[in-house]
């Protein structure tokens, strides 16, 4: 595992008005909500950047009003026409 640190100014710190632990779940929070509506992370990468459970970190995404599953028209279509052959 790696520690990566970031450097805050101080007015930043006292802007925020959070303690250092607060500041860390937020931007793993936040990176891993970006990165994930990106495509850049998985569900269980998500979860596991945040160090929450996947339920607990879908529920997050799900509060934050990010859709846990986005398929583009062109893969519901397929998804559907799959289900259908699978169904006959």
């Amino acid at each position: 595992m790696y520690n990566i640190a970031i450097p805050i100014a101080e007015s930043i710190l006292t802007a925020l008005r959070m303690n250092e632990a607060e500041i860390v779940t937020l931007m793993r929070r936040e990176s891993a909500f970006k990165l994930y509506k990106d495509g850049v992370l998985t569900l269980k990468q998500g979860s596991d950047f945040c160090g929450v459970d996947l339920y607990d970190f879908m529920t997050m995404l799900s509060n934050a009003d990010i859709p846990i599953i986005d398929y583009s028209p062109e893969e519901l279509e397929e998804e559907v026409s799959s289900l259908e052959l699978t169904l006959k």
